[in-house]
């Protein structure tokens, strides 16, 4: 019997023996497990400690100007902001004023001159909406105290589009962003320049502001904006010159993806209600200070044109088209479609993309624009 059975301490050790015998399988097989976990926690860590480090060169580099102080002591790159400071600073009296997108911003003022009187500066912005034409004009007549007397509009399709949001440069610069009257959604939420702190965006204009700190030089080696407003593509021009640009390849990579990135077709399924009331503003203000207005829809590409006219969501740009032809009507101005390069003699080699036209595409703008208008050239050139 007590060699079946043995004592009991035996028992009780052989059976803690067991116990942990199966306890040690239990945890051996536990391990591999909690070892699987760790990639995913390596990866989790590693996204923390990357957004967390976009977050503080976003606020050390403020490249938008979101955040209070400036420790690289870095001027914003806010075009908005920098052509108010243009006109302020260097006490310009301009007579005539470029309002548009980036894509009237190498409009070259001088240019314009040759037709007006007076001085003109070109306060075309990034981006810019149906809210930017109100919101310069205001700018610069109550802001800046000039009285003037005639704007060039640059118009673009998609200043109208309702999907198309304003960018935080015009939301953050006060003295703009208080001339937003009916869009009081576009004030400042609570979580926003929290939100701002790791946007691709900001994060990608950090880290250029730091490599030129780096290489000892604070301008954009690619874009430079001249005491009038005109906006210089130094970049390009400097390849146009050693004829390494290739627009042909820039537009390979660009056009297709435009519909959607840029113009954002899809959800353009009309004129939006609230920049046309925008507009609305703009001309009721020019008509009240008898501020002459030329406009016109600024030129894509043609092979962007071949992209876009073979996508039936396209044609919302003809009633956008038609829509605003009737509202420019009602203010005894006359909106000249400029959209396709065959309408003023343009030359499609002359562009830096799908959108942006080279200094001289604007001049044979300017040529046409002013033309039609019945004013000639004051120096009796052909421009």
């Amino acid at each position: 019997m007590l060699k079946r059975f043995g004592n009991a301490e035996d028992r009780s050790a052989g059976s803690g023996a067991s116990r942990g015998a199966v306890s040690g399988d239990k945890n051996a097989k536990k391990s591999p497990g909690w070892a699987a976990r760790w990639p995913g926690a390596v990866v989790l860590i590693a996204f923390i400690a990357t957004l967390s480090c976009a977050a503080l060169l976003n606020f050390i580099v403020n490249p938008f100007g979101l955040y209070p102080g400036n420790l690289l002591d870095y001027r914003p790159e806010n075009y908005r902001k920098q052509k108010f400071l243009l006109v302020h600073n260097y006490k310009l009296e301009p007579e005539t004023v470029i309002i548009g997108s980036s894509r009237a911003m190498t409009m070259p003022p001088r240019e314009v001159s040759h037709y007006l009187p007076g001085l003109c500066f070109n306060f075309s912005v990034a981006s810019a909406t149906a809210e930017d034409y109100y919101a310069i004009a205001m700018l610069t007549v109550d802001e800046l105290g000039i009285p003037i007397s005639r704007v060039v509009l640059a118009v673009d399709y998609e200043a109208f589009n309702p999907v198309i949001p304003v960018l935080p440069e015009a939301r953050y610069f006060g003295e703009f962003s208080k001339h937003l009257v009916l869009s009081p959604d576009l004030k400042e939420r609570k979580f926003e320049k929290f939100a701002q702190l790791i946007s691709l965006q900001q994060t990608d204009e950090s880290y250029n502001v730091l490599m030129r700190k780096i290489r000892g030089g604070d301008e954009n080696p690619k874009l430079r904006v001249e005491r009038d407003g005109l906006m210089v593509h130094v970049a390009r021009e400097k390849a146009i010159a050693e004829g390494t640009f290739k627009l042909a390849e820039v537009l390979d990579e660009r056009v297709r993806k435009y519909p959607e990135r840029s113009l954002k077709l899809s959800g353009y399924t009309g004129v939006d209600t609230r920049r046309m009331e925008y507009l609305e503003l703009f001309l009721d203000f020019c008509d009240e200070h008898g501020i002459a207005v030329y406009a016109y829809i600024t030129p894509y590409h043609p092979e962007l044109w071949k992209v876009l006219d073979g996508i039936p969501g396209s044609k919302v740009l003809d009633t956008v088209r038609e829509t605003l032809d009737v509202k420019f009507a009602e203010h005894g101005v006359t909106l000249h479609d400029f959209s396709r390069i065959e309408s003023f003699l343009g030359d499609k080699s002359r562009f830096y993309d799908e959108i942006h036209p080279m200094p001289i595409t604007q001049i044979r703008i300017l040529r046409e624009l002013f033309a039609r208008e019945g004013i000639e050239r004051r120096d009796g050139g052909n421009g």
